[in-house]
C-alpha cells in the first residue's frame, strides 16, 4: 500500500499530470519531499515517451497491442527493475569490497 500510494501515485501524477496527489505531498501538509520521486522519473518518462513507437515496432512483427501491458504498468515495472538492478549491484560491490578487505587483514 505504501509503495503504491506514497511513491507510485505521486510519481504518476508528476509524469502525466493526472492521477492522485496523496495528502503527504499536498502543499498544505508537505510531509514528504518530491526529491526521491524525481530520481525515478527519468526511467518512467523515457518509457512513457517511447511507448507509442514500441507499439508500432511490435505491430510490424504482428504483435497486437491488446496483448501488451499499458505504458503505466510498463513504467512501474521499469522503475522496479531499475531499483532491483541498483540494489543487486550495490550488494555485489559491498560483498567484493568486504571480501578484499578481510583477505588483506588476514595476511
Amino acid at each position: 500500500c505504501d509503495e503504491t500510494y506514497n511513491y507510485w501515485e505521486p510519481a504518476h501524477f508528476l509524469l502525466t499530470g493526472t492521477g492522485f496527489q496523496t495528502w503527504e505531498y499536498a502543499p498544505q501538509f508537505a510531509l514528504r519531499s518530491y526529491a526521491y520521486l524525481l530520481l525515478h522519473l527519468p526511467h518512467a518518462s523515457l518509457l512513457h515517451q517511447a511507448y507509442p513507437t514500441l507499439l508500432y515496432l511490435l505491430s510490424l512483427f504482428g504483435v497486437s497491442s491488446d496483448s501488451l501491458p499499458t505504458s503505466k504498468l510498463l513504467g512501474f515495472y521499469l522503475i522496479r527493475a531499475s531499483l532491483a538492478s541498483l540494489s543487486a549491484y550495490s550488494e555485489a560491490t559491498l560483498y567484493t569490497a568486504l571480501g578484499n578487505q578481510l583477505q588483506m587483514k588476514g595476511k
